[in-house]
């Protein structure tokens, strides 16, 4: 498995900055302490990149959200927060999100 992991590491090293696919990207990121300070330099455009993260704070914006997925109850107390005062804490997934529903401006 070391083998396999090291030629995979030399393999996408050899390539151009242009030519890396999402999987190497991730493959870098994910092994920074294995990369020397040429490679860190060569690829450093790639490897500060940060990917998007979408934020979903409303039960009805589901559609944002990758199919299968729903908003996080931490997303949805901060919502419910915002919209108004609300003790978040102790109401459940349900409750907070009819009072988004609610409460959410048009």
């Amino acid at each position: 498995m070391i083998k396999d992991f090291r030629e995979k590491l030399a393999e996408i090293v050899k390539k151009e900055v242009t030519s890396l696919t999402p999987g190497d990207i991730a493959f870098l990121k994910a092994r920074l302490s294995y990369l020397n300070k040429h490679e860190l330099k060569k690829f450093v455009s790639v490897l500060k990149e940060e990917t998007p993260k979408e934020v979903v704070v409303t039960a009805d914006r589901r559609d944002t959200l990758p199919e299968g997925e729903h908003p996080s109850y931490r997303d949805l107390q901060r919502r419910a927060s915002e919209l108004g005062k609300i003790t978040v804490v102790g109401q459940t997934k349900e409750q907070l999100e009819n009072y988004i529903k609610t409460h959410e401006p048009k």
